[in-house]
Protein backbone atom coordinates (compact mmCIF):
# COMPACT_ATOMS: atom_id res chain seq x y z
CA UNK A 1 0.00 0.00 0.00
CA UNK A 2 3.09 2.33 -0.35
CA UNK A 3 3.45 2.76 -3.39
CA UNK A 4 -1.12 3.36 -3.41
CA UNK A 5 -0.06 6.56 -0.81
CA UNK A 6 2.96 7.48 -2.71
CA UNK A 7 0.40 8.25 -5.55
CA UNK A 8 -2.61 9.17 -3.40
CA UNK A 9 -0.87 12.31 -2.11
CA UNK A 10 1.65 13.40 -4.82
CA UNK A 11 -0.54 16.45 -5.18
CA UNK A 12 0.61 17.95 -2.01
CA UNK A 13 4.14 17.36 -2.59
CA UNK A 14 6.26 19.74 -4.85
CA UNK A 15 7.64 16.70 -6.97
CA UNK A 16 4.26 15.18 -8.54
CA UNK A 17 4.60 11.23 -8.76
CA UNK A 18 4.82 8.93 -11.54
CA UNK A 19 2.92 5.82 -12.57
CA UNK A 20 3.10 3.53 -15.21
CA UNK A 21 1.00 1.09 -16.71
CA UNK A 22 1.86 -2.56 -17.33
CA UNK A 23 -0.47 -4.02 -19.18
CA UNK A 24 -4.20 -3.97 -21.17
CA UNK A 25 -7.39 -3.18 -19.36
CA UNK A 26 -9.44 -0.94 -17.43
CA UNK A 27 -7.89 2.29 -16.07
CA UNK A 28 -9.30 2.08 -12.52
CA UNK A 29 -7.99 -1.98 -12.66
CA UNK A 30 -4.61 -2.91 -11.40
CA UNK A 31 -2.48 -2.09 -14.03
CA UNK A 32 0.26 0.35 -12.78
CA UNK A 33 3.58 0.74 -11.28
CA UNK A 34 5.34 3.75 -9.93
CA UNK A 35 8.61 2.17 -11.71
CA UNK A 36 9.42 1.49 -15.18
CA UNK A 37 9.99 -2.00 -14.78
CA UNK A 38 8.75 -3.32 -11.60
CA UNK A 39 5.43 -5.88 -10.94
CA UNK A 40 2.17 -4.20 -10.59
CA UNK A 41 1.05 -2.75 -7.71
CA UNK A 42 -2.41 -3.81 -6.40
CA UNK A 43 -4.77 -0.72 -5.85
CA UNK A 44 -2.41 1.96 -7.36
CA UNK A 45 -4.04 4.19 -9.44
CA UNK A 46 -3.08 7.82 -11.15
CA UNK A 47 -4.00 10.85 -9.53
CA UNK A 48 -4.30 14.47 -9.35
CA UNK A 49 -0.76 15.13 -9.46
CA UNK A 50 0.26 12.35 -10.77
CA UNK A 51 1.81 11.57 -15.00
CA UNK A 52 -0.04 8.75 -16.25
CA UNK A 53 2.56 6.54 -18.69
CA UNK A 54 1.37 4.08 -21.01
CA UNK A 55 4.85 2.54 -21.90
CA UNK A 56 4.49 -0.52 -22.45
CA UNK A 57 4.45 -2.12 -26.26
CA UNK A 58 1.20 -3.03 -27.60
CA UNK A 59 -1.16 -1.50 -24.79
CA UNK A 60 -4.46 -0.31 -24.95
CA UNK A 61 -5.76 0.95 -22.10
CA UNK A 62 -9.93 1.28 -21.59
CA UNK A 63 -11.46 4.58 -19.47
CA UNK A 64 -15.48 4.27 -18.86
CA UNK A 65 -15.49 6.50 -15.67
CA UNK A 66 -13.91 9.50 -14.05
CA UNK A 67 -9.82 10.02 -13.89
CA UNK A 68 -7.79 13.53 -13.15
CA UNK A 69 -3.96 13.83 -13.91
CA UNK A 70 -1.73 16.25 -13.77
CA UNK A 71 -0.36 15.20 -17.28
CA UNK A 72 -1.06 12.15 -19.63
CA UNK A 73 1.77 10.67 -21.99
CA UNK A 74 1.81 7.76 -24.88
CA UNK A 75 5.50 6.46 -24.60
CA UNK A 76 5.57 2.75 -25.80
CA UNK A 77 4.88 2.06 -29.58
CA UNK A 78 1.57 0.67 -30.54
CA UNK A 79 -0.20 2.37 -27.24
CA UNK A 80 -3.68 3.54 -27.20
CA UNK A 81 -6.03 4.89 -24.75
CA UNK A 82 -9.84 4.78 -25.26
CA UNK A 83 -12.37 6.67 -24.02
CA UNK A 84 -15.98 4.99 -23.89
CA UNK A 85 -19.30 6.34 -23.06
CA UNK A 86 -18.90 7.75 -19.43
CA UNK A 87 -15.48 8.60 -19.34
CA UNK A 88 -14.56 11.77 -17.61
CA UNK A 89 -10.74 12.76 -17.97
CA UNK A 90 -9.16 15.73 -17.10
CA UNK A 91 -5.44 16.34 -17.38
CA UNK A 92 -3.25 19.58 -17.29
CA UNK A 93 -1.01 18.26 -20.03
CA UNK A 94 -1.88 15.74 -22.65
CA UNK A 95 0.73 14.53 -24.91
CA UNK A 96 -0.11 12.37 -27.60
CA UNK A 97 3.26 10.85 -28.58
CA UNK A 98 7.04 11.31 -27.66
CA UNK A 99 9.28 8.91 -29.14
CA UNK A 100 9.49 6.85 -31.72
CA UNK A 101 6.88 4.74 -32.76
CA UNK A 102 2.96 5.18 -32.99
CA UNK A 103 0.44 6.21 -30.39
CA UNK A 104 -3.57 6.87 -30.60
CA UNK A 105 -6.01 7.75 -28.49
CA UNK A 106 -9.75 7.23 -29.69
CA UNK A 107 -12.52 9.21 -28.01
CA UNK A 108 -16.03 7.09 -28.75
CA UNK A 109 -18.15 8.79 -25.75
CA UNK A 110 -17.36 10.84 -22.58
CA UNK A 111 -15.69 14.19 -21.89
CA UNK A 112 -11.79 14.82 -22.23
CA UNK A 113 -11.03 18.59 -20.44
CA UNK A 114 -7.60 19.78 -21.00
CA UNK A 115 -6.94 22.77 -18.19
CA UNK A 116 -6.19 26.34 -19.04
CA UNK A 117 -3.89 26.50 -16.28
CA UNK A 118 -0.61 28.78 -17.19
CA UNK A 119 2.39 26.64 -19.01
CA UNK A 120 -0.17 24.44 -20.36
CA UNK A 121 -0.15 22.38 -23.27
CA UNK A 122 -2.10 19.64 -25.38
CA UNK A 123 0.58 18.37 -28.09
CA UNK A 124 -0.27 15.43 -30.31
CA UNK A 125 3.46 14.45 -31.37
CA UNK A 126 7.28 16.57 -31.02
CA UNK A 127 6.87 17.83 -27.29
CA UNK A 128 10.70 17.47 -26.92
CA UNK A 129 13.22 19.08 -29.31
CA UNK A 130 15.34 16.32 -31.15
CA UNK A 131 13.81 13.49 -29.75
CA UNK A 132 10.37 13.09 -29.97
CA UNK A 133 9.47 11.88 -33.79
CA UNK A 134 6.59 9.52 -33.77
CA UNK A 135 3.18 9.34 -34.57
CA UNK A 136 -0.03 10.45 -32.05
CA UNK A 137 -3.45 10.22 -33.70
CA UNK A 138 -6.33 11.65 -31.94
CA UNK A 139 -9.50 10.12 -33.19
CA UNK A 140 -12.93 11.56 -31.91
CA UNK A 141 -15.99 9.57 -33.20
CA UNK A 142 -18.33 11.07 -30.03
CA UNK A 143 -18.15 12.65 -26.74
CA UNK A 144 -17.18 16.49 -25.81
CA UNK A 145 -13.30 17.91 -25.60
CA UNK A 146 -12.43 21.09 -24.41
CA UNK A 147 -9.08 22.66 -25.04
CA UNK A 148 -8.76 24.91 -22.55
CA UNK A 149 -4.29 25.02 -22.60
CA UNK A 150 -3.19 28.26 -23.16
CA UNK A 151 -1.71 27.11 -26.73
CA UNK A 152 -5.08 25.57 -28.01
CA UNK A 153 -4.44 22.23 -29.99
CA UNK A 154 -0.78 21.93 -31.29
CA UNK A 155 -0.75 18.96 -33.37
CA UNK A 156 3.19 18.46 -33.02
CA UNK A 157 5.35 21.10 -31.62
CA UNK A 158 9.14 19.90 -32.22
CA UNK A 159 8.93 17.27 -34.61
CA UNK A 160 6.76 13.66 -35.24
CA UNK A 161 3.64 13.04 -36.77
CA UNK A 162 0.58 14.56 -35.33
CA UNK A 163 -3.46 13.66 -36.78
CA UNK A 164 -6.19 14.94 -35.35
CA UNK A 165 -9.59 12.87 -36.98
CA UNK A 166 -12.63 14.95 -36.01
CA UNK A 167 -15.73 12.43 -36.84
CA UNK A 168 -18.39 13.10 -34.49
CA UNK A 169 -19.17 14.08 -31.12
CA UNK A 170 -17.78 18.26 -30.02
CA UNK A 171 -14.26 19.66 -29.98
CA UNK A 172 -14.31 23.01 -28.08
CA UNK A 173 -10.83 24.89 -28.35
CA UNK A 174 -11.79 27.92 -26.12
CA UNK A 175 -8.20 29.22 -25.66
CA UNK A 176 -7.77 33.06 -25.95
CA UNK A 177 -4.61 35.66 -26.18
CA UNK A 178 -2.12 34.59 -28.16
CA UNK A 179 -2.81 31.25 -29.40
CA UNK A 180 -3.31 30.06 -32.45
CA UNK A 181 -6.16 27.93 -31.61
CA UNK A 182 -5.01 25.01 -33.69
CA UNK A 183 -1.49 24.84 -34.82
CA UNK A 184 0.91 22.42 -36.89
CA UNK A 185 4.25 23.18 -35.38
CA UNK A 186 7.63 21.84 -36.91
CA UNK A 187 6.32 18.56 -37.43
CA UNK A 188 3.58 16.99 -39.98
CA UNK A 189 0.51 17.84 -39.21
CA UNK A 190 -3.27 17.00 -40.40
CA UNK A 191 -6.28 18.03 -39.16
CA UNK A 192 -8.69 15.54 -40.69
CA UNK A 193 -12.67 17.06 -40.41
CA UNK A 194 -14.99 14.05 -41.81
CA UNK A 195 -18.31 14.91 -39.19
CA UNK A 196 -18.48 16.26 -35.50
CA UNK A 197 -18.69 20.17 -34.40
CA UNK A 198 -15.73 22.54 -33.91
CA UNK A 199 -15.69 25.45 -32.04
CA UNK A 200 -12.60 27.01 -32.20
CA UNK A 201 -12.18 30.90 -31.78
CA UNK A 202 -8.67 30.37 -33.86
CA UNK A 203 -6.76 28.62 -36.21
CA UNK A 204 -3.42 28.99 -38.02
CA UNK A 205 -3.94 25.38 -40.54
CA UNK A 206 -6.06 25.04 -43.31
CA UNK A 207 -9.28 23.36 -41.98
CA UNK A 208 -11.18 21.23 -44.77
CA UNK A 209 -14.84 20.40 -43.51
CA UNK A 210 -15.70 17.12 -45.32
CA UNK A 211 -19.32 16.96 -43.63
CA UNK A 212 -18.76 18.50 -39.93
CA UNK A 213 -20.36 21.89 -38.40
CA UNK A 214 -18.24 24.74 -37.43
CA UNK A 215 -20.14 26.30 -34.68
CA UNK A 216 -18.53 29.85 -33.44
CA UNK A 217 -19.16 30.08 -29.55
CA UNK A 218 -20.57 26.83 -29.48
CA UNK A 219 -24.48 25.87 -29.97
CA UNK A 220 -26.58 29.40 -29.30
CA UNK A 221 -23.81 31.19 -27.95
CA UNK A 222 -22.05 33.88 -30.66
CA UNK A 223 -18.60 33.95 -31.30
CA UNK A 224 -15.77 34.33 -34.31
CA UNK A 225 -13.61 32.05 -35.74
CA UNK A 226 -10.29 34.06 -36.95
CA UNK A 227 -7.43 32.84 -38.80
CA UNK A 228 -4.01 33.48 -37.24
CA UNK A 229 -1.70 32.48 -39.54
CA UNK A 230 1.71 34.17 -41.44
CA UNK A 231 1.23 31.72 -43.99
CA UNK A 232 -1.86 31.52 -47.12
CA UNK A 233 -4.17 29.23 -45.76
CA UNK A 234 -7.54 27.64 -47.03
CA UNK A 235 -11.47 27.30 -45.12
CA UNK A 236 -13.26 24.56 -47.54
CA UNK A 237 -16.46 23.51 -47.07
CA UNK A 238 -18.12 20.99 -49.10
CA UNK A 239 -21.06 20.02 -49.87
CA UNK A 240 -21.54 18.01 -47.42
CA UNK A 241 -20.24 20.05 -44.76
CA UNK A 242 -22.28 22.83 -42.72
CA UNK A 243 -21.54 26.63 -40.77
CA UNK A 244 -24.11 27.42 -38.16
CA UNK A 245 -24.41 31.16 -38.11
CA UNK A 246 -26.32 32.38 -34.62
CA UNK A 247 -27.76 35.92 -35.13
CA UNK A 248 -28.04 37.57 -31.53
CA UNK A 249 -28.59 41.11 -33.00
CA UNK A 250 -28.12 43.75 -35.05
CA UNK A 251 -24.30 43.42 -34.21
CA UNK A 252 -23.58 40.45 -32.38
CA UNK A 253 -23.35 37.72 -34.66
CA UNK A 254 -21.11 34.62 -35.55
CA UNK A 255 -18.66 35.03 -37.63
CA UNK A 256 -15.62 33.47 -39.76
CA UNK A 257 -12.61 35.74 -40.49
CA UNK A 258 -10.41 34.50 -42.38
CA UNK A 259 -7.27 36.92 -43.42
CA UNK A 260 -3.46 36.95 -43.01
CA UNK A 261 -1.16 40.00 -44.07
CA UNK A 262 -0.16 38.87 -47.48
CA UNK A 263 -3.88 38.42 -48.64
CA UNK A 264 -3.61 34.40 -49.76
CA UNK A 265 -6.14 33.14 -47.57
CA UNK A 266 -9.74 31.22 -49.49
CA UNK A 267 -12.28 30.22 -48.18
CA UNK A 268 -14.13 27.73 -50.37
CA UNK A 269 -17.72 27.07 -50.50
CA UNK A 270 -17.99 23.52 -52.40
CA UNK A 271 -21.86 23.34 -54.19
CA UNK A 272 -24.69 22.60 -52.25
CA UNK A 273 -22.64 23.64 -48.43
CA UNK A 274 -24.85 25.23 -46.34
CA UNK A 275 -25.41 28.03 -43.77
CA UNK A 276 -28.17 27.15 -40.92
CA UNK A 277 -29.29 30.44 -39.45
CA UNK A 278 -30.12 30.55 -35.69
CA UNK A 279 -32.16 33.31 -33.85
CA UNK A 280 -30.90 34.26 -30.48
CA UNK A 281 -32.66 35.18 -27.71
CA UNK A 282 -36.01 36.08 -29.66
CA UNK A 283 -34.15 38.54 -32.03
CA UNK A 284 -36.08 39.16 -34.92
CA UNK A 285 -34.34 41.17 -37.90
CA UNK A 286 -36.04 44.08 -39.57
CA UNK A 287 -36.26 43.83 -43.18
CA UNK A 288 -33.27 44.40 -45.39
CA UNK A 289 -30.87 43.78 -42.20
CA UNK A 290 -27.34 42.99 -43.18
CA UNK A 291 -25.17 40.37 -41.53
CA UNK A 292 -21.66 40.26 -42.80
CA UNK A 293 -20.78 36.46 -41.16
CA UNK A 294 -17.31 35.69 -44.07
CA UNK A 295 -14.67 37.92 -44.35
CA UNK A 296 -11.45 36.34 -46.27
CA UNK A 297 -8.62 37.40 -48.61
CA UNK A 298 -10.30 35.12 -51.16
CA UNK A 299 -13.76 34.52 -51.22
CA UNK A 300 -15.21 31.52 -53.41
CA UNK A 301 -18.28 29.85 -54.20
CA UNK A 302 -18.29 26.39 -56.55
CA UNK A 303 -22.10 26.27 -56.78
CA UNK A 304 -24.58 27.67 -54.73
CA UNK A 305 -24.83 28.06 -51.07
CA UNK A 306 -27.76 26.47 -48.53
CA UNK A 307 -29.34 28.70 -46.17
CA UNK A 308 -31.09 26.37 -43.64
CA UNK A 309 -32.99 26.62 -40.43
CA UNK A 310 -36.03 27.81 -39.10
CA UNK A 311 -35.06 30.61 -40.82
CA UNK A 312 -33.35 30.10 -43.59
CA UNK A 313 -35.83 31.21 -46.62
CA UNK A 314 -36.63 34.62 -44.90
CA UNK A 315 -32.92 35.00 -45.95
CA UNK A 316 -30.80 35.54 -49.00
CA UNK A 317 -26.46 35.59 -49.46
CA UNK A 318 -24.45 38.30 -52.00
CA UNK A 319 -20.71 38.33 -52.13
CA UNK A 320 -19.29 41.80 -51.99
CA UNK A 321 -15.63 42.13 -53.52
CA UNK A 322 -12.32 44.54 -53.05
CA UNK A 323 -9.95 44.62 -50.79
CA UNK A 324 -11.57 41.87 -48.53
CA UNK A 325 -14.10 39.64 -49.39
CA UNK A 326 -17.43 39.05 -47.36
CA UNK A 327 -20.57 36.43 -47.33
CA UNK A 328 -23.40 38.88 -46.71
CA UNK A 329 -26.89 37.52 -45.08
CA UNK A 330 -29.88 40.26 -46.12
CA UNK A 331 -33.29 39.21 -44.36
CA UNK A 332 -36.26 39.38 -46.41
CA UNK A 333 -39.06 38.88 -44.62
CA UNK A 334 -41.73 41.29 -43.75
Amino acid sequence: MAAFTLCALSVLSVDAATCYTRKSGEWGGDLWTSKIGTAIEPGLRPGKGDTAYIYNTATEIFLSGSAQVSAFKLLGDKTKLTLRDGAALRVSNFQGKGPKGAGTVEMLGGTLRADAAKGAYFILAGHMAGRDDGTGIFIQRGGVVTIESPAGLQLTRNGGTGIYQLHGGILNITAGGDSQGISAGAGTARFEWQGGTLNTKYAAVSLGNEGGVLSPGGDDAVGSVVLRAKQPETYYQSGRGKMIVTLENAKKYDELIWKEESGGSTVRFGDGSSIEIRLSKGYKPTKGAVFDVVFANKLVLDGKLRLEGPHGEHFRYEITRGSQEKLRLIYEHE
